[in-house]
């Protein structure tokens, strides 16, 4: 049996983490003598700021260094164990061979078997038969923040620099972190390559690329205010420059207001107020760092105008440095999506988003509900997590979220959309009179195979939906919407109806369709939900499955009082639901619960558009 480490890949691994470690070393030589010949005729607050930030680079730069030093001995020492290993097992499948061979030619009744035995036994001992347990890869890194801040100066201190240096220094410092982001794309794709095909090492933490992104995310700080620094003085031109005006310079620290915005103790109810004072508009979010836009989009509370901005300009650079971005939502290190995969959704989302744009331009209602929304971009649970809404969020009389079931990514969301926009027509139909907006809702990382018959991916995405949610109405405080409706097909629905129990605001509507099924001891009463609704077809297998199957003994949604259970079979000019898809290819003559022509399709859009279907 083969052990699953490629050691060529790890060898590629172990000498670039070496020679980058040497590289980012000459690189530091460098920078330091670009820092020395700033420091002519710099004084005052602008270059203890200055010096302070440099040492922190210089400090963290060693931490880099001989981080990226210990992983190579890391992997150095994993390849070892794994060659050990891996004769161990050659060693024992050959004693094994042989052992068979000597028992085929054992000849019964032979007098001198047992002194033949005795004798294998001395000369051809068996192999050890325990595996080599590795020790597992453990190396960690930290960026330290670095504050541009002139906080606590004199306001009658004064600065000097000279600024053709200071622009010197930012043009050195800028070229040798592009060299330090090449090296950092090269380490990350060996390092992709070694986790998917070198299984057998574990590995404990591994969060030294992901640093390394914020440490050149740090130097970009520091070169952008020195920039802003040369920039002051050259207005000013020359000599000195009053420490409060090296104090507007330090944009390196986010402004209050953005740092309220970015308070992890901020609640949903109270962003759209941070975000009013904060005086932004959807069209300055393009202008912000890639790490708040990146907050943004998954800030839950925030107009979806400015969390579409934010999702599309994530997708937008995605889209530039598809690696840079994988590592800024937190993924790599052998947890998560990989980075082909990642690459691949995210391709496939600007598809949908451009298929989304072309689908709103058509959409029948007014001008000002012909907008398509990226309305969440970010990661669950070591998935990609998306939400796109056909109408405006932030306007619509009436908003439905549809949340998929088992096997969905971000990958399927075209064909969401798809669903949306038809929908959307069935609902505007029947109610000409109010505006729509239907999002289709990816936001949670849905199970795989087994996975489906456990409660842990809904436990995930419980709080993610229950949070959008609360989120999209709290930023509608002073426009709510008339109604919000859920729609929940198979795995999606027990998540739903927890999310429901969770929700701050009153759902008007749930409909639950192929449900894999919910906890006994549900009670209606219990959820924040004036009405459930749930279908299922008879030709459906598949959601018996997952309630069958369930850990925990989950029951059919149908059976609970309270409940209103509608038909998925033929009837007044639908057709019946002839599978578990919630919208499969029809030219196949297979019919999904929200195909257009099915019966389920003609009792979700009479809910969406505020009916009480008996």
């Amino acid at each position: 049996m083969q052990v699953r480490f490629h050691a060529e890949t790890a060898a590629v691994l172990s000498s670039r983490l070496r020679c980058a470690a040497e590289d980012l070393g000459r690189q530091g030589v460098e920078r330091q003598a670009s820092v020395v010949d700033v420091e002519t005729d710099f004084a005052g607050i602008a270059q203890q700021l200055f010096a302070r930030a440099c040492q922190t680079s210089v400090d963290d730069r060693r931490e880099l260094i001989a981080s990226l030093r210990t992983l190579a001995d890391q992997v150095d020492r994993m390849a070892e164990q794994a060659a050990q290993e891996q004769r161990r097992r050659d060693d024992l499948d050959g004693w094994y061979e042989r052992e068979t061979a000597r028992l085929r030619a054992r000849v019964p009744g032979d007098p001198t078997q047992a002194m033949q035995d005795e004798w294998a036994r001395i000369t051809d001992p068996r192999p050890s038969s325990e595996p080599l347990r590795p020790r597992p890869i453990r190396v960690s890194f930290r960026a330290q923040g670095r504050s541009h801040s002139a906080e606590g100066a004199p306001a009658s201190g004064r600065s000097s620099a000279d600024p053709v240096r200071l622009r010197s220094f930012v043009g050195v410092a800028r070229a040798l972190d592009r060299e330090a982001h090449d090296l950092w794309s090269r380490l990350s794709g060996v390092w992709t390559d070694f986790t998917a095909s070198c299984s057998w090492a574990p590995i404990e933490q591994m969060d030294v690329l992901d640093s390394f992104v914020s440490f050149l995310s740090e130097n970009a700080w520091d070169a952008d205010w020195v920039e802003r620094v040369a920039e002051a003085f050259e207005r000013a031109g020359g000599g000195l420059l009053s420490d409060v005006t090296i104090g507007t310079c330090a944009l390196g620290r986010l402004p209050s207001p953005l740092r309220k915005l970015l308070d992890p103790a901020l609640a949903s109810p109270d962003v759209l107020a941070a975000w009013t004072a904060s005086g932004l508009t959807p069209a300055d979010v393009a202008g912000l760092p890639l790490s708040t836009q990146i907050a943004f989009a998954d800030l839950d509370g925030l107009p979806a105008a400015a969390r579409d901005a934010a999702s599309r300009a994530v997708l937008a650079a995605a889209e530039r440095d598809p690696q840079w971005v994988y590592l800024a939502l937190g993924l790599g290190g052998g947890q998560g999506i990989g980075l082909t995969e990642f690459t691949a959704q995210m391709s496939a989302l600007r598809e949908a988003v451009r298929d989304a744009d072309d689908k709103a331009k058509r959409l029948p209602t007014g001008p000002e509900g012909k907008v398509a929304q990226l309305v969440g971009l970010s990661v669950d649970d070591g998935a990609l997590v998306a939400a796109i809404s056909l109408g405006d969020l932030d306007t619509a009389d009436r908003v439905t979220v549809n949340v998929p079931g088992a096997l969905t990514t971000v990958g399927d969301m075209k064909q969401n959309v798809r669903v949306a926009n038809d929908l959307f027509a069935g609902a505007t139909f029947l109610d000409p009179g109010h505006s729509f907006a239907v999002v289709s809702w990816i936001g949670y990382h849905a199970p795989v195979g087994p996975e489906v018959w456990s409660d842990a991916k809904a436990g995930s995405g419980t709080p993610r939906l229950s949070g959008f949610i609360d989120g999209a109405l709290d930023a509608r405080r002073d426009l709510p919407p008339a109604t919000t409706t859920v729609l929940a097909h198979s795995y999606g629905s027990p998540l739903a109806i927890d999310a429901s129990r969770d929700c701050r605001h009153r759902v008007d509507a749930l409909f639950s369709y192929g449900s894999a099924g919910v906890d006994r001891g549900l009670e209606v009463n219990g959820l924040n939900v004036d009405e459930i609704y749930a279908t299922e077809a008879d030709d459906d297998k598949w959601a018996g499955v997952g309630r069958f199957w369930g850990l925990g003994q989950r029951i059919d949604l149908r059976t609970i009082d309270g409940v209103r259970t509608l038909s998925a079979q033929q009837g007044d000019g639908t057709r019946a639901v002839t599978g578990h898809d919630m919208s499969p290819d029809e030219s196949t003559g297979a019919v999904g619960y929200l195909s257009p022509d099915s019966t389920p399709f003609a009792s979700v859009v009479r809910v969406m558009a505020g009916e009480v279907v008996p």
